[in-house]
């Protein structure tokens, strides 16, 4: 176990308790002498000792150990990584110890079957899951640790909604604008979204330079066959007024992103979705 303490004028004595030199942190302590070792801390100890161990290469855990280091993996988009990485981890709950020799029986199917249709309360997050081991095991085929993707293949749950029952209505805005909990910030990130058709990543990622007299010029955050498109489209009346009246927010000094939280910062991906999920 390693403690440092922080000694800052003006604030409490901060004990920060790490599992080893160079570790994770297990415990922060504040005020009061150097602490001592509990029972709790112990337990973290060793469970951080447990995930430092190293995993087998021949095991799925070294499978995505050496998968989340490859070009594939730092090549995606963070985001992307992002929800992949929560995937890969379910995976790794699941199967880390699990030798490969053992997924290239065809019975292993069943398994994975079983463990989708135990996440069936949460399809899509089922399916991701799913089609993650679909990716984390072909990525061991083509290196020859693998003779068969056997989670290739495999249905999904989630069933889409119609495109009808997606597409919002002038009367679905009006109830979106007019709800107690959606601020303004929130208003102009839907009004934004219905005038570009922009994803989230390019309408949070716009800033004021990409916005011409006549035309908005992104080069687009989501990839198409491998390689990042321009998107130019044009700016009609409406489109213009609603810029002019984004322009009119306030914002923290530096920041140049088209949209703004109502605290005046660029909007982050994770926190809009949780803004909208509110």
């Amino acid at each position: 176990m390693h403690i440092v303490t922080s000694r800052k004028p003006g604030k409490p004595v901060r004990h920060y308790i790490y599992a080893w030199r160079g570790g994770p942190r297990i415990r922060t302590v504040e005020g009061g002498e150097k602490p001592t070792i509990t029972r709790d801390d112990v337990k973290a100890i060793a469970a951080a000792l447990e995930a430092a161990r190293p995993v087998p290469k021949n095991t799925i855990g070294g499978l995505a150990t050496s998968y989340r280091s490859s070009p594939e993996w730092k090549s995606l988009e963070a985001s992307t990584r992002d929800t992949w990485g929560r995937a890969l981890d379910k995976i790794e709950a699941k199967w880390t110890e699990v030798p490969l020799r053992l997924w290239c029986d065809p019975r292993m199917v069943t398994q994975v079957v079983k463990w989708r249709d135990a996440m069936a309360q949460t399809p899509r997050a089922a399916d991701i899951a799913v089609a993650q081991l679909a990716r984390l095991l072909e990525f061991g085929r083509l290196r020859g640790q693998l003779t068969v993707n056997i989670a290739a293949g495999i249905p999904t749950l989630y069933r889409s909604a119609q495109r009808a029952e997606i597409i919002w209505t002038d009367d679905d805005f009006a109830t979106w604008n007019s709800h107690d909990k959606v601020n303004q910030a929130l208003r102009d990130v839907a009004a934004l979204a219905a005038h570009t058709g922009l994803r989230r990543a390019d309408l949070i990622g716009l800033v004021w330079s990409e916005i011409g007299d006549v035309a908005i010029s992104r080069i687009a955050r989501k990839k198409s066959r491998g390689k990042r498109r321009r998107v130019v489209m044009p700016i009609l009346p409406a489109l213009q007024q609603l810029l002019d009246d984004l322009k009119s927010r306030k914002r923290k000094p530096g920041v140049e992103t088209v949209l703004v939280t109502s605290h005046g910062t660029p909007w982050s991906g994770n926190g809009l979705s949780g803004a909208f999920g509110k």
